[in-house]
């Protein structure tokens, strides 16, 4: 069966875990009754279910027969196999390479209970937590990657926005700058115009000046000489009367 509990409608693929031959049976209630070791086993690495040709059940139990040393090599040349035939990668989160090295485990869980069954239950409850722990860490890289692609995708908006905001600021520096240059423009007309008028102002006020101080020469020749005449007219007028 499959982890949503529904038989496969064809035999599952191979694995490294060591298997018994398939048997064919009616049904699910006509499994086998298993005993020992092949009980135990059974709990801690389940059998393997399912149909071929519509309507014949077979299930599949895991192997009870000790593995040979050459077998355990057997088994690693077959991992390293299976890593390069699937495209397996070396480095960071592989689906592909962490499937086969489960069955691996679940392969040395199964030699390790044949040996001693206590140690293999142990080794097997370790296992779950490894795998637990390991699912975990993942849920929290494929969390952080998404984050980390969500965060880049606001940084990015925000550079945008950023972008699209500087470009504006500059257009207002360039009109306030050609405002400024304008002003400075017009300043400096208003400094020389302001000069050549109150040039024009002091000359027109030293003309001023000159011609009164001109007329205020003439009226006072006029008035001396007039002040000449009447004292010799005066002066004439008493000789007179001696």
């Amino acid at each position: 069966m499959d982890i949503t509990g529904k038989i496969p409608n064809k035999e599952p693929e191979p694995t490294l875990v060591v298997y018994n031959q398939p048997l064919q049976i009616e049904s699910i209630r006509d499994q086998p009754k298993l005993a020992g070791m092949e009980a135990l086993l059974s709990k801690l690495l389940p059998q393997r279910v399912w149909m071929e040709r519509g309507n014949l059940l077979h299930v599949q139990y895991v192997s009870s027969t000790p593995a040979t040393t050459a077998e355990v090599k057997l088994i690693e040349q077959r991992l390293d196999a299976r890593l390069k035939k699937m495209g397996a990668h070396t480095v960071g989160i592989c689906k592909v390479r962490t499937k086969l090295h489960e069955q691996c485990f679940d392969e040395i869980i199964r030699q390790v209970t044949i040996t001693c069954a206590a140690r293999g239950t142990l080794l097997k409850r370790v296992h779950e937590e490894i795998r637990a722990r390991i699912s975990k860490y993942e849920d929290l890289y494929e969390s952080s990657n998404s984050y980390g692609v969500r965060s880049f995708l606001r940084g990015s908006n925000q550079k945008d926005i950023m972008r699209r905001r500087v470009a504006l600021l500059e257009k207002e520096i360039q009109q306030l700058e050609g405002a400024i240059d304008r002003e400075m423009v017009n300043r400096e007309k208003r400094e020389a115009d302001f000069k050549a008028q109150s040039l024009a102002e002091d000359q027109t006020h030293e003309e001023f000046l000159k011609e009164q101080k001109n007329a205020y020469d003439e009226l006072m020749e006029k008035y001396v000489d007039r002040v000449k005449v009447s004292f010799e007219e005066k002066k004439g007028k008493k000789g007179k009367r001696k």
